[in-house]
């Protein structure tokens, strides 16, 4: 079922994501499937404790980077079906919470604030600051840390025109 919800709303999402991604989940299989090979686009994550919550970063190794697009969320390692706490002081005319349908249709449970995306077709520049706050709900933590996963798609001049290249970025350690 979740393949299904994820295929459908892939085909949506090169047609449509121009306003946020149409997916609360992803595999690297299904985003190969709608977008082509995933490229090296030099971006990562940096995660930094700040009292009960985390200031997650987005960083790339050219500071003059642009990107359109962005899917990010927090689970326990290896975890799919549950995406945990809920992002917070992010630049709400840039950044918004994955509508909770798509998640429902891909069968992914969490606070609707726990899956961000991107709102509008603009080109973030990384350099400019892109940073979100994440907060664990009671137990989020219970069997130990938890992975965050990202992906960015990006217009490249080494892509055909009107499809994005994309990199899954590396799962990140979000530590207890």
């Amino acid at each position: 079922m979740k393949f299904i919800a994820i295929v459908a709303s892939l085909v949506a999402l090169v047609s449509s994501s121009k306003n946020g991604s149409p997916l609360c989940y992803y595999d690297d299989q299904t985003m190969q499937q709608g977008m082509g090979s995933p490229s090296a686009l030099g971006y990562s994550i940096k995660v930094s404790k700040v009292g009960t919550s985390y200031n997650l970063q987005l960083v790339n190794t050219d500071q003059t980077a642009v990107y359109q697009g962005i899917l990010l969320f927090v689970t326990t390692p290896g975890g799919t079906d549950a995406h945990l706490g809920n992002f917070t002081n992010f630049d709400t005319k840039k950044f918004k919470s994955v509508d909770p349908s798509f998640c429902s249709n891909d069968g992914v449970s969490g606070l609707a604030t726990a899956t961000i995306t991107h709102s509008n077709p603009s080109n973030y520049v990384v350099g400019s600051g892109t940073n979100f706050t994440w907060t664990p709900n009671a137990g989020d933590f219970a069997n130990g840390n938890l992975s965050l996963t990202a992906v960015v798609a990006a217009f490249t001049n080494s892509v055909p025109s009107g499809i994005p290249t994309w990199q899954h970025l590396a799962d990140t350690v979000v530590p207890k």
